[in-house]
């Protein structure tokens, strides 16, 4: 018999507080939701993703519930329907569903030829969040750059989300955005800033480590630090406030796995059994992309 989402919920019941068009996942509606996921990722556009086990007659689906456009919410994530497939399950229909981060989803309908000069680059990213009731945390002093939005080719279509990321890469910053807030910044700022969330956990063996821990930590060792990777599954009442951009110090006798990581990327099932997945790198800075075009050289 497949578990259902509703006999692992969190005790504070977190599918409760998913809103759908202003109404909380309850009744029938809960007892047909079978999985539940939310991620969100310095590379990746935030998604909330749900399959749902429908009625023979596409009870669900025939009533709109999942309409294109459709707000979804939980806590301050604010998204909304773009993709919906209709599967057949192991006995009824089954409906994924498919929910980004409505802001992104704003900031990719900005499209049409504009040319914005040469500006200062930290302003510009400003004004785009502004632009969609976005909050900003932006490095300040990132220079300056003609930017100049594309004119429509055919079905190609530049937009802002577009051209916030490619302005990042050649800046050597990450462009990601979680819950209302839009990050432009390089991680090695990021990590040093004041008002930085911080998680601390140690690792000795299975039976010395941090409580939120649930197994050991994950690492991925290279030869340049930029590469190395640190996965960490955690339990805790908490561990759904956890974001990209948030510093992590791993202690214990961890060896070069140890020390300050940054969270790249945090996955959470929603489910009070699974735990909460955080990705990290350490806080170097990408190499910034080189412009093939020499007529937009900057400062």
């Amino acid at each position: 018999m497949t578990q259902r989402v509703t006999d692992t919920l969190f005790i504070k019941n977190r599918l409760r507080d998913i809103k759908i068009l202003g109404n909380g996942i309850a009744g029938h509606l809960a007892q047909a939701c079978l999985e539940a996921s939310l991620s969100s990722s310095t590379d990746q556009v935030t998604e909330m993703s749900f399959k749902f086990e429908d009625d023979d007659d596409f009870g669900f689906w025939s009533r709109g519930t999942f309409a294109f456009g459709t707000a979804v919410s939980y806590g301050p994530w604010r998204l909304t329907i773009e993709q919906v497939t209709v599967e057949q399950g192991r006995g009824r229909p089954n409906i994924v569903v498919k929910a980004p981060s409505r802001f992104v989803t704003r900031l990719r309908s900005q499209t049409g030829e504009r040319n914005w000069g040469k500006v200062d680059i930290s302003t510009w990213v400003r004004q785009r969040a502004n632009d969609v009731d976005m909050k900003h945390l932006v490095q300040p002093g990132l220079g300056s750059q003609e930017i100049v939005r594309e004119k429509p080719k055919g079905d190609k279509q530049e937009n802002d989300w577009d051209l916030l990321t490619q302005v990042a890469k050649k800046r050597g910053a990450w462009c990601f955005e979680h819950a209302d807030t839009l990050v432009f910044a390089r991680p090695s700022w990021l990590f040093n800033r004041a008002g930085l969330r911080q998680l601390s956990f140690t690792w000795n063996s299975q039976k010395r480590m941090s409580e939120a821990l649930t197994e050991m930590p994950k690492f991925k060792d290279a030869p340049h630090r930029r590469d190395q990777e640190l996965t960490l599954k955690i339990v805790s009442d908490d561990m759904d406030s956890a974001r990209p951009g948030d510093s992590v110090n791993l202690g214990g006798g961890v060896h070069r796995m140890g020390g300050g990581w940054i969270v790249t990327k945090a996955e959470y099932p929603l489910t009070r059994t699974a735990p909460v997945v955080l990705t990290c790198k350490r806080p170097v800075d990408p190499e910034p992309e080189k412009d093939t075009d020499p007529e937009k050289d900057d400062d």
